[in-house]
């Protein structure tokens, strides 16, 4: 590092035995700035695994139903035309919710989109408005961001607290 892929990372490890970060790299292309050890940056579908975590802590816990419907939760987030969605289809990918239409996988639109915030009301009307299912929920399978998006909406809901909270909670908490 720095690569032709990357022009620098950031890696944080903790556990029981302590904590470990480090840095390689550069920031900033132009300057050759370091990247900064407390610096912040897009996991990706990462984000899919705490989603998941978290959810089903909530599942556990009876605040989440995995059979109840999306609409039960927070009715108007999907379009009325939708049919029910389960939060166990958002979970294993067999909502039918089309996806997102923009490019992030061309590394052009990436480095031009970098620095842009996307609400998820944004991200939810790119997503769903003038958009048909893909399929009849839990009729096929569709890995991609929305049903966890949807899912990060529901879980405000049913916390009345925001999305990153539950994650930090879920990621907290010790597994017994």
């Amino acid at each position: 590092m720095p690569d032709g892929e990357a022009s620098g990372a950031v890696l944080r490890v903790r556990g029981s035995d302590g904590r470990w970060q480090g840095t390689s790299g550069v920031a900033d292309v132009r300057t050759g700035r370091p990247v900064p050890q407390n610096g912040r940056f897009r996991i990706g579908s990462m984000t899919k695994t705490f989603t998941a975590t978290a959810a089903l802590q909530l599942v556990a816990r009876g605040k989440l139903h995995l059979d109840r419907t999306v609409q039960s939760y927070v009715p108007g987030v999907l379009p009325a035309e939708y049919p029910p969605v389960t939060i166990r289809q958002l979970l294993d990918y067999t909502s039918g919710l089309p996806g997102i239409d923009i490019d992030h996988k061309d590394p052009a639109w990436f480095l031009a989109h970098r620095f842009d915030t996307w609400t998820p009301r944004r991200l939810l009307d790119l997503a769903f408005t003038g958009r048909p299912m893909e399929f009849a929920p839990g009729t096929a399978q569709h890995n991609g961001n929305i049903s966890y998006l949807v899912l990060g909406v529901v879980m405000e809901k049913v916390t009345g607290r925001p999305y990153g909270d539950a994650i930090r909670t879920a990621s907290s908490a010790r597994c017994t």
